[in-house]
């Protein structure tokens, strides 16, 4: 019984320590190499697929560069610092909508959109969970627009929609 016990705290611990290592990055890929560009053209290019996909969606001006390698605002760090916190550079510029309205019907509207327009751009789709509703599309450059439909523990409909580049470097 003892030796059971031990084994079942060990599995738990390993899962634990590999549940940890995923949640602070070490399980991605590794990060190619970052893409240089301006802050201006990368603002744009996470908010006109959001204006293409959300009508609704209103660009703001440019925001300013975090103050020190913390993620601040839109822009999220590529790499971690000492305290495991994400820090730049480089950067990822992401803008997102946590609360889209619940309604099946303008989800649809906005996965159309993914599918009419975006591929039309020449994005690429690809899977993101099992609701028939959740797109995600990839650019040529790797920026991605993600709509993410899901369901809270309490059974309600939950969507988000989230546009990000990839790792870049800034030519102001």
């Amino acid at each position: 019984m003892a030796v059971t016990a031990v084994k079942r705290y060990f599995s738990i611990g390993f899962a634990a320590s590999l549940l940890l290592l995923a949640g602070c990055g070490f399980a991605r890929e590794p990060q190619t190499e970052p893409v240089l560009m301006s802050r201006a053209e990368a603002w744009r290019s996470v908010n006109e697929p959001m204006e293409l996909v959300y009508p609704r969606w209103k660009i703001l001006p440019l925001p300013d560069m975090p103050i020190g390698s913390r993620s601040s605002g839109p822009y999220q760090g590529c790499s971690r610092d000492d305290g495991m916190m994400s820090a730049g550079p480089p950067w990822r510029v992401e803008v997102k909508v946590d609360d889209l309205p619940s309604d099946r019907y303008e989800l649809l509207l906005i996965a159309e959109s993914f599918d009419e327009k975006l591929i039309k751009l020449g994005y690429k789709l690809e899977k993101v969970n099992d609701d028939p509703l959740s797109r995600r599309a990839r650019s040529r450059s790797d920026f991605t627009i993600e709509l993410n439909v899901r369901h809270s523990v309490s059974g309600a409909q939950v969507a988000d929609l989230t546009a990000s580049s990839p790792c870049l470097e800034f030519s102001y």
